[in-house]
């Protein structure tokens, strides 16, 4: 896309944030800065239509540069306990995104250039799960893994295809009928992802259609968007998307599709949170109003009140599959205790990635936690459109589900986006073993 075309969209989205009222000079000059630098990665190289840093740029576009002007204009506290923001809170945090846009994106250009690393290299030629003539996938295996998995998963949703189909009534009937929390996190993390999985694999390899057609059928009931959490439809729904639309999905159509997503699909999915649906799906931009888009607000109150633990969060999201019995003290989600410590009244909020930074260690924590996925994203974009991307490479599934989880993640908590990352990751990798063995291969003389 022409430098014109995105210079017109920041210069839309100024003019839109003064006819909502915005007239905060510096507000109005660092969102635009901020709009530019965001288009300018999600609307770039269109030889790769989806990257994790184009995800990155999208998510503090939506959080922290659209919802954070209509919460500015309407004067609007979306957190769950009481606090007040000055027009200067919101000018500085317009800042602040400027200058982690800017070492963000200046940190994944110089990692994205430099050559993959010979520790990297080593890791790519070992072959161990690379779709090529030394790896041989059982597919029944895959098909029956996903049936027990589906059969067990609607067991313990009672057979109820209410509870499956709609996530609000799996909400209820768990909470009533289930008192082990380890065990539900077994079932919804592990148990739950193994069609999806077996999906995966099917695509990555050279599955027969009637394989295929099967297990997307398991995994359709198994995991419903609907009938899940719009994080975990996002972890499931994009690489299956993906995967199946690759060859559509040419130049800047998928960002757009995303940009869609969040102001149509997401808001669907929603409505089926809670047993009474609320059909009323008016566009608007007060979709951005409320606690579904507090990230911005949530990092502006993280500093506005010092909230800093000095590492001992970070403890939690490192050793979460530790059971709070075992740990008393495990650290909750970044937050809740955010939320706890000003006695909200509703904990179960979100903690952006790089207020994680600040909550953990400061103001250097910020520049260090967007340090570190710079470096992740520029490392796994460069090898995925290098070498996996061409050769299908079962590893592909990993970064599949890394670019579905990316909102999660950077929308946190820590604590629970990297668990339930991590297990359906696992879930992946049990598959793969599972259901793949190495061939012998004798070479001629």
């Amino acid at each position: 896309m022409s430098f014109l075309i995105l210079f017109l969209l920041s210069l839309i989205n100024s003019a839109y944030f003064i006819l909502i009222g915005i007239t905060d000079t510096t507000y109005l000059l660092f969102s635009f800065l901020n709009m530019s630098i965001t288009f300018g990665v999600i609307f770039s190289n269109e030889r790769q239509p989806f990257t994790l840093t184009k995800m990155v740029n999208l998510f503090v576009y939506i959080f922290f540069i659209l919802a954070n002007a209509v919460q500015f204009s309407n004067n609007t506290n979306v957190l769950s306990f009481h606090l007040r923001f000055s027009d200067s809170d919101f000018s500085n945090f317009q800042i602040l995104t400027f200058v982690i846009l800017i070492l963000y994106n200046t940190t994944y250009h110089y990692i994205y250039k430099k050559k993959i690393s010979r520790g990297f290299g080593k890791i790519y030629n070992r072959n161990s799960f690379t779709h090529n003539d030394k790896i041989k996938t059982n597919y029944n295996k895959l098909i029956v893994i996903s049936i027990i998995s589906s059969v067990f998963v609607w067991a313990y949703n009672g057979f109820n295809p209410m509870n499956m189909l709609f996530r609000g009534y799996a909400s209820n009937y768990i909470s009533e009928q289930v008192s082990d929390g380890t065990m539900n996190l077994i079932v919804q993390q592990f148990i739950r992802p193994i069609p999806f999985a077996s999906f995966l694999i099917c695509m990555l390899g050279d599955a027969p259609k009637k394989a295929r057609i099967f297990i997307f059928t398991l995994m359709l009931v198994t995991v419903f968007p609907t009938g899940i959490a719009r994080n975990a439809a996002a972890m499931y729904w994009i690489p299956v998307i993906i995967l199946l639309f690759s060859r559509y999905l040419r130049h800047n159509l998928f960002m757009w599709l995303m940009m869609i997503a969040i102001f149509i699909i997401f808001p669907f999915i929603n409505v089926f949170r809670n047993r009474k649906f609320n059909l009323d799906l008016s566009l608007s931009m007060e979709l951005f109003d409320n606690m579904n888009f507090d990230a911005s607000q949530i990092f502006m109150a993280t500093i506005k009140t010092d909230f800093v633990t000095y590492g001992y969060q970070i403890l939690g999201s490192l050793f979460f599959y530790i059971p709070r019995s075992l740990w008393p003290s495990k650290p909750i989600g970044s937050g809740h205790a955010l939320v706890t410590l000003h006695d909200g009244w509703w904990p179960n909020v979100s903690m952006p990635f790089f207020s994680e930074g600040f909550v953990n260690f400061g103001w250097i924590g910020i520049f260090l936690f967007t340090i570190a996925l710079a470096y992740i994203c520029g490392k796994l974009d460069k090898i995925y459109w290098s070498q996996w991307f061409f050769d299908h490479d079962f590893k592909t599934g990993y970064y599949l589900i890394l670019l579905g989880a990316s909102f999660f993640l950077l929308r946190g908590d820590l604590l629970s986006s990297t668990a339930y990352t991590v297990g359906i990751m696992l879930s992946y990798t049990f598959v793969l073993v599972y259901s793949t063995k190495k061939r012998r291969i004798s070479y001629a003389i």
